[in-house]
């Protein structure tokens, strides 16, 4: 079973798993602005390849530390942290206000920003995008309605890391065939042929 098998039939999606013969194990995909990543060890049982990854669990966060009024018309989210410009590239923030969802696309440097924005904010929901793996909304209220700057502490923890936790592919003549966690369809991976020389 050891070798490399790439994802066949998924459009715009890129994935490919390597089973290497010591019985670890390297995972990736790529689909959208979505990359994610998992190692571990493999085996079979029964008629399946089973995956356990060995990234450690350690779950992106976000803790709130401070808002202020801020002239001008948009509302910003600041990160502070040693993952703060990262953060600001890969985190999703939207703001509501009276019932209405404004997603903050305007990144700066460690911060993103939504534009043409009145006050009073209700909620800011910052979370992160993922594929195979979910991750928590964390909402924020505001204590303070006229507030348009929010500053986050903000760690990347694994983000990015699938985490496979004894997931089962089906063993399938020269393919395995996988259920995703989190996607709605199996994807089949196609073990790739030594090239002869």
């Amino acid at each position: 079973m050891a070798g490399d098998y790439m994802l066949q039939g998924v459009m715009e999606t890129a994935s490919g798993l390597r089973l290497s013969s010591d019985g670890s194990y390297r995972f990736f995909l790529m689909v959208g602005s979505v990359d994610e990543l998992d190692q571990g060890r493999w085996h079979i049982e029964n008629s399946n390849v089973v995956l356990e990854s060995s990234v450690t669990s350690q779950a992106p966060t976000f803790t709130f530390l401070r808002s202020s009024k801020e002239p001008g018309a948009a509302a910003k989210v600041s990160f502070e942290g040693p993952d703060a410009q990262k953060v600001a590239a890969l985190a999703q923030v939207d703001f509501t206000v009276n019932g209405l969802t404004v997603p903050a696309r305007r990144m700066r440097f460690t911060s993103v920003e939504a534009n043409s924005f009145d006050v009073p904010i209700n909620k800011v929901s910052l979370f992160y995008l993922g594929a195979m793996r979910s991750y928590p909304v964390v909402e924020h209220r505001p204590q303070d309605p006229s507030h348009n700057h929010f500053v986050f502490a903000a760690a990347l923890g694994n983000y990015g890391s699938v985490r496979f936790d004894k997931l089962r592919l089906a063993i399938d003549g020269d393919s395995l065939r996988m259920q995703p966690p989190q996607i709605g369809r199996e994807f089949r991976y196609a073990k790739v042929k030594a090239k002869s020389p």
